[in-house]
This record gives structure tokens, C-alpha cells and sequence, in this order.
């Protein structure tokens, strides 16, 4: 009696190989959706930081334009306790008042809780200006997830 060799035929995918192959596509796209939302996040925090160096760059350049109200320390300002709206309007005020109050306002409507202090050393002539905001989209309850800009200069 002669015995066949037993020939197995493909059949197709088995369920088991169907499952392995949706883990791993699964897993896969998990992967791609934290890689974008990484990439969103940083960029955001880009994004932020550049708006704070230009703020911070354009109260330094209207220093500048009116240089001896500065010496005698007149743009100095600590970080306001209330921010101001981004509609508020200030009339009939001085050169430095209108340019600090522009700055602030500037502050409020391109950073999240954005807030600024201006610093005159008169000893050493170096300007610090100093821009704080909260990039935590409103999930840290207080302010030591702040981050800060800081640019010293001289007039």
C-alpha cells in the first residue's frame, strides 16, 4: 500500500493572524495620534514664546522713542495685578502711560493670562523687560506652570 505525502493547501488568514495584524495597526495609529498631539503642543509653546519676544522687543523699541522719560524711570512698572481688556482705550494720558497701557493690552489679547514688568537700573543703564503667561490652556489652578520671557538691553 503506498501512503500519500500529506500536502497541506494555503487556506487563507486565520482569525488569530487577523487580530496580531488590528493590535498591531492599532497600536500603531496610537502611536501616530500622541506624535501629533506632541506636535501641536510645541508648537503652540512656539508660537507663544515668538509672540512674547515681539511684545517684549516693541515696548524695548518705544522705550527707545522716548528715551528721557526712561532714564528718569518713568516706564518702570511691576506685573499687574488686573490685566486689562483687549477693547479697554486710554485717552487723554501721557506718552508713557499710553505706550505702557498698549503694551499691557497687547499682553492680554496675544498671550493667555500674558502680563509684562519693566525694570530701569540706573546704576548699570540695562533695561529688563520681562513677559509672564500661562501656557497650561487654563488646567494649572496657579502660576508656577508660568512661563516667562525676559530681554535686557541698554537705551
Amino acid at each position: 500500500m503506498r501512503r500519500e505525502p500529506y500536502i497541506r493547501t494555503a487556506a487563507g488568514f486565520s482569525l488569530i493572524e487577523v487580530l496580531v495584524a488590528l493590535v498591531v495597526l492599532s497600536v500603531g495609529l496610537l502611536g501616530l495620534a500622541a506624535l501629533q498631539q506632541n506636535a501641536v503642543k510645541f508648537n503652540r509653546g512656539a508660537y507663544l514664546r515668538t509672540q512674547a519676544t515681539v511684545l517684549a522687543y516693541d515696548m524695548a523699541d518705544r522705550i527707545r522713542g522716548n528715551r528721557q522719560a526712561a532714564i528718569s524711570g518713568g516706564y518702570s512698572s511691576e506685573f499687574a495685578v488686573e490685566l486689562p481688556e483687549c477693547d479697554d482705550d486710554i485717552d487723554d494720558a501721557t506718552v508713557v502711560v499710553e505706550d505702557i497701557g498698549a503694551w499691557r493690552r497687547a499682553l492680554t489679547c496675544s498671550l493667555p493670562a500674558g502680563n509684562g514688568q519693566i525694570e530701569w537700573d540706573v546704576a548699570t543703564e540695562i533695561l529688563t523687560i520681562t513677559v509672564r503667561w500661562d501656557p497650561s490652556r487654563g488646567t494649572s489652578p496657579d502660576d508656577v506652570d508660568a512661563e516667562e520671557f525676559v530681554m535686557t538691553t541698554g537705551l
